[in-house]
């Protein structure tokens, strides 16, 4: 059975980085490439949806029988404006989420980070493959799902957090190894 968390990783030290280092980043990143890539098409899912969700006609459900040509008018400008801020909601919480994900990496492990949230993941997917079928489905239901990607990775933060012991003596804050590298680059 291989250890979990690492008590040794020095990849600077070619004689380590030839004997374990190596295969242990090739097998790690044999799990996050297709884990990232779908991390990063979940995110700009919501550019190509809202493109087709205008050519099918969603309407979220604000257009009915009683409004009169004009009232049409002014609501399709209305929800044309809504379909665009779908990707932004995605964007903007996909990206300002990655600062803090990063993070967990170091407390936490790549392994447990990147199977937690790819599959958290996949709430948006099915969500949304949900949401489509109806062209009334509120915008609401859409921009919650298009939000779902803050929402995955504070639930990956908050569970990771209960898994480690920052009392622990192996602990090391990722402040602490910035600043070890830092030094030994002697940068400021």
């Amino acid at each position: 059975m291989s250890k979990i968390n690492l008590s040794v990783w020095n990849v600077e030290d070619e004689k380590f980085w030839k004997s374990t280092g190596k295969k242990i980043a090739t097998r790690n990143l044999w799990i996050s490439i297709p884990a990232l890539l779908l991390a990063f098409a979940v995110w700009i899912m919501w550019s190509i949806i809202a493109t087709k969700m205008k050519a099918f006609g969603f309407n979220f459900g604000m257009i009915t029988a009683e409004m009169h040509p004009e009232q049409i008018t002014e609501t399709l400008k209305e929800i044309n404006n809504l379909y665009y801020t779908l990707p932004a909601i995605a964007g903007l919480a996909g990206a300002t989420l990655r600062i803090p994900n990063s993070f967990l990496i170091s407390l936490s492990g790549g392994r447990n980070v990147i199977f937690l949230t790819t599959v958290l993941l996949l709430i948006p997917v099915i969500g949304v493959g949900f949401a489509l079928q109806d062209v009334n489905t509120p915008y609401l239901t859409f921009a919650v799902l298009a939000d779902q990607l803050k929402d995955t990775l504070r639930k990956t933060r908050e569970t990771l957090a209960s898994n480690f012991d920052k009392k622990d003596p192996e602990f090391v804050s990722l402040y602490e190894e910035l600043k070890r590298l830092f030094d030994k680059k002697n940068l400021d």
